[in-house]
């Protein structure tokens, strides 16, 4: 009986912390190192209108954040509202959160040619730009140092206006403004795809930059990963920027938790005769060289984490699924190795799961870390808003301990 009512009493603390206001519960900006003091780039966020999210709170990110829920309570949706605020909305950005929804529309134009545009009141709650009610990204609470993204759909421009557009949709000649802080920028609500790098700053750095377009300032490192294996091109390319740095040995130590022999280097060589792609090599202790995705599909996620995490330093890392290809039994590892490569590396990571044993390792990793600053936050969608319940500290260690069920 009284081990009956101590777990009571554990379930009933859980699900009291969980509904505390987080100003209360806990602190913002601290890091797993207490010997650092670099503040958080994002300590909470706040969406309006933003896809599939009418209203979303959440009022506490952490140095690393685990967002668990049902399918269709848009995990997938906050990872790419903080990538559109990271990139300050760079029209790049929206463009291809777009093209991976398929969310292109194809016309005729004026010399009968079939284009393919991109239609940005997709990226608006319901379809409806209305006009007035733009979408909004920032924190939660204002932050002097912090500005909220901005998107409006607004009436036709005299100069972006009068560009030629397909007929038949009805926001042809409307205007996408863009805004953060003070600065921003107007572009067209319908652009062809393949005509986008001329709206993108980040498309267009290397050539002069255009002064017909305003261009967004003060965007943030950041790197985003899905829930499948990188292409041999994409990790090559995230090498690239950290071979022979002191980020490389990051790589080396994530792959290690899932191989057996001890790795003593990895490079990236030509991937043969007639290919063009280059693949990546692991020189095993006993002298051989194999390749890395002959080590699984699980070795191969695991490097293409630790090398986005290296490429994401000073900035976020944004990762769909993080469970998919690991093994249950190296959940809790490589929690660790990406609480301490996130102090270490300024990085913050926000990531989805579905998987009860990725929220346990995230927990156990928490606890052996002394992650205060390690958050778990559960979305759930009520009478049609969405809502945050957050796990963190006691609260998170006693759900994993119980196996209260936070997914």
């Amino acid at each position: 009986m009284v081990r009956v009512a101590y777990l009571g009493w554990r379930i009933a603390i859980v699900e009291l912390l969980a509904c505390l206001p987080m100003s209360l519960a806990s602190s913002q900006g601290r890091m797993f190192d207490s010997g650092t003091d670099q503040e958080l780039l994002l300590p909470s966020l706040s969406i309006r209108r933003f896809r599939g999210i009418e209203r979303l709170d959440i009022p506490r990110l952490g140095r690393a954040t685990l967002i668990a829920g049902k399918n269709g309570t848009g995990k997938t949706t906050v990872l790419d509202a903080l990538r559109v605020f990271a990139d300050r909305a760079d029209v790049a950005t929206l463009a291809d959160i777009l093209m991976r929804s398929e969310e292109i529309v194809t016309r005729i134009d004026e010399d009968e040619k079939f284009n393919e545009y991109f239609s940005f009141d997709a990226l608006f709650f319901g379809r409806d730009p209305d006009l007035h009610a733009g979408l909004k990204i920032g924190p939660f609470e204002d932050y002097s140092n912090c500005s909220h993204v901005e998107i409006l759909i607004g009436e036709e421009d005299a100069e972006l206006g009068a560009r030629s557009y397909p007929t038949g949709l009805a926001i042809d000649s409307h205007v996408l403004t863009i805004s953060y802080g003070d600065t921003g920028g107007r572009f067209p609500a319908l652009i062809n795809r393949y005509e986008i790098e001329r709206f993108s700053p980040s498309l267009r750095r290397r050539r002069a930059r255009s002064k017909e377009f305003g261009d967004l300032v003060g965007t943030l490192r950041n790197y985003s990963l899905g829930p499948g294996v990188l292409s041999n091109r994409e990790l090559d390319q995230m090498w690239g920027e950290i071979a022979l740095t002191d980020m490389e040995p990051l790589a080396v130590q994530a792959l290690q938790l899932a191989c057996s022999s001890k790795i003593e280097a990895v490079a990236v060589v030509p991937g043969g005769r007639g290919s063009s792609d280059r693949r990546v090599v692991v020189k095993l202790e006993d002298g051989q060289r194999v390749s890395l995705r002959s080590l699984g599909d699980g070795a191969t996620r695991l490097f293409g984490i630790a090398v986005a995490l290296a490429n994401a330093a000073g900035g976020f890392l944004l990762i769909d699924e993080v469970e998919n290809g690991i093994h249950h039994s190296i959940q809790s590892e490589l929690w660790s190795f990406l609480f301490q490569a996130a102090s270490q590396h300024n990085v913050q990571i926000v990531a989805t799961t579905h998987s009860w044993d990725s929220i346990s390792g995230f927990a156990k990793a928490a606890r052996h870390e002394g992650g205060g600053d390690a958050v778990v936050v559960r979305l759930e969608i009520e009478d049609r808003y969405h809502r945050s319940i957050e796990y963190a500290g006691e609260a998170l260690e006693a759900a994993a301990d119980h196996g209260i069920e936070v997914r």
